[in-house]
């Protein structure tokens, strides 16, 4: 599999959030380029990212009905009150593909996948 190339605007999204619409809790909208991000977040108190099942799909089905053309699953740190910090991404249909049959933990939220970097980026080593 050859390395994924995450767009400039994606690792950059919290550094420069102009272009970005926050349409739920995990989701995140580039409509200049036609751009969907599902954030896995890590808490200073966990040890794994959490990824949100019905976001990620929510994500994947836009991409496949046309809404969007690029689908991502972004890692990133939760930092108290300031911005999170971009940590890697992956292609959101490459992801679940890894994921899908794991089972998951229950949250406010749903249902939410555990995940290491590496699950997200297979480049991350572990």
């Amino acid at each position: 599999m050859s390395k994924t190339i995450i767009p400039t605007s994606v690792v950059a999204m919290f550094k420069n959030p102009e272009p970005w619409e926050h349409v739920a809790k995990y989701i995140y909208l580039n409509s200049n380029e036609k751009i969907g991000v599902v954030l896995a977040t890590k808490s200073p108190n966990r040890d794994g990212h959490l990824l949100n099942k019905a976001e990620l799909s929510r994500v994947i089905t836009g991409k496949r009905g046309g809404k969007i053309e690029e689908a991502y699953v972004v890692a990133v740190r939760l930092n108290g009150g300031s911005p999170p910090t971009y940590v890697c991404g992956g292609l959101a249909e490459e992801v679940f593909a890894k994921i899908e049959h794991r089972s998951t933990i229950d949250g406010m939220y749903g249902p939410f996948w555990v995940l290491q970097e590496y699950d997200i980026d297979s480049d991350t080593k572990l």
